[in-house]
């Protein structure tokens, strides 16, 4: 009875959130009481929510998708979120759905690996115990959303009533303090043709070596975004460049004295490019493989592979480049489920199928592929890979099964 909020200007700082660190140290970002309102506002207007709303969320709070996605923003809103241990999740992935069907929630999210993962579990399963014809909106972001995870989910849930117009392909980082752009639309997830890093998007059929990239939509109130070259200098749509974006839900990087920047637009690292003010990413610029001259990108590589064979594991790849003689090499290191890993010769055919396909739909052939044990991969406290991570223990030969032979011998 006797406590009085505290008046707190717009300008104040309210917390400190890190970036993921799937490419290096995580980089501190100060975000003011005016950039998450800002960023929950626009969360609010971009996924039609309100004091009815309902959500359900696994993702742990130390992650911007956990806690400014399904805890400010339902305290923004005046809505309902129920909360889910991580490991309930990973122990048994379908009980996030089944919780989402039981409290009748409007919005979930996830990466794209907890979709996948989910598909693969109902495949050929009776779904009766789960009702997605609640669902509104199941936000998928934090990493490349693919096309063939999308179609699997929204096929096998169809039998569950979940609706393709719910399947929402977003992007954002830590820094924004969440959301950047998200490509919800009521026909369902679009994707793009991608060839060489140039989007192609004359339509018509495309053939098995094509990749794909999601429409992420455009900008969402508070943030401005723009393609950037190397010289800072915007670049034409369907040009892919640095992604830099600004605006009032943008946070001030923290220096290494652990000051506050000066506030300033943010280069994100990530590759991407506009196609009528609508935002597709394509990769990493520190993640890009480099090998006789062709640019490679990771998630290409890594949605082949998992193509490739049921037994590895969704969201345990990771396509690295490896210098060799003053040039990169390919190598493709895999989380396999055990008794496939621990069978020489069911390995062997791990290696040979995830050559084959990375092959015929990206172009290359890996010098090397490296089956792991469940859980090798470094990853990031919200679950990331950390790729150069993954290729510094790899030269240090602290990976467990590298010593498997490349591939590519194996394949004749």
């Amino acid at each position: 009875a006797e406590w009085q909020p505290k008046a707190v200007a717009v300008s104040e700082l309210a917390l400190v959130q890190f970036s993921s660190g799937s490419t290096g140290t995580p980089k501190g970002v100060g975000l003011s009481h005016g950039n998450i309102a800002a960023n929950c506002a626009a969360i609010v207007q971009t996924y039609g929510l309100d004091q009815d709303s309902k959500g359900v969320c696994w993702l742990p709070l130390h992650h911007d998708m956990g806690l400014v996605g399904h805890v400010l923003t339902t305290m923004m809103v005046g809505g309902r979120s129920t909360l889910m241990d991580p490991l309930r999740f990973l122990q048994r992935p379908l009980n996030w759905l089944r919780l989402v069907g039981q409290e009748q929630a409007m919005i979930t999210s996830a990466p794209n690996f907890a979709y996948e993962i989910c598909a693969k579990a109902a495949a050929g399963q009776e779904l009766g115990d789960i009702d997605l014809s609640c669902l509104k909106v199941a936000i998928c972001g934090g990493e490349p959303v693919l096309r063939t995870t999308a179609h699997r989910f929204i096929t096998e849930f169809s039998r569950a009533g979940f609706a393709p117009s719910a399947f929402s392909p977003s992007y954002g980082l830590a820094e924004a303090p969440l959301l950047v752009a998200c490509g919800r639309s009521p026909s369902g997830p679009r994707f793009v043709a991608a060839e060489g890093g140039s989007p192609d998007f004359n339509g018509g059929d495309r053939d098995e070596t094509t990749a794909t990239v999601a429409d992420l939509g455009p900008p969402v109130s508070g943030v401005s975004l723009r393609i950037v070259d190397e010289g800072d200098r915007s670049v034409d749509e369907e040009i892919v460049g640095e992604i830099e974006v600004s605006g009032a839900s943008v946070g001030r990087l923290i220096d290494e004295d652990g000051r506050l920047a000066a506030a300033r637009p943010l280069r994100t690292g990530d590759l991407g490019f506009l196609r009528g003010g609508h935002l597709h990413v394509v990769g990493r610029q520190k993640d890009l493989i480099i090998v006789r001259g062709q640019n490679i990108h990771p998630a290409d590589v890594e949605a082949a592979a998992l193509e490739a064979d049921p037994a590895i594991v969704p969201g345990g790849i990771a396509a690295i480049g490896i210098e060799v003689e003053g040039t990169q090499e390919l190598v493709v290191l895999v989380e396999a489920d055990g008794a496939a890993r621990r069978e020489p010769e069911q390995a062997k055919a791990i290696r040979r199928r995830v050559s084959e396909w990375v092959a015929r739909r990206v172009g290359h052939v890996p010098a090397e592929v490296v089956v792991l044990r469940l859980g090798a991969l470094p990853r990031t406290s919200s679950g990331k890979v950390r790729r150069f991570e993954a290729a510094e223990l790899l030269r240090s030969g602290a990976l467990a099964g590298q010593d498997q032979r490349s591939p590519a011998s194996e394949i004749a």
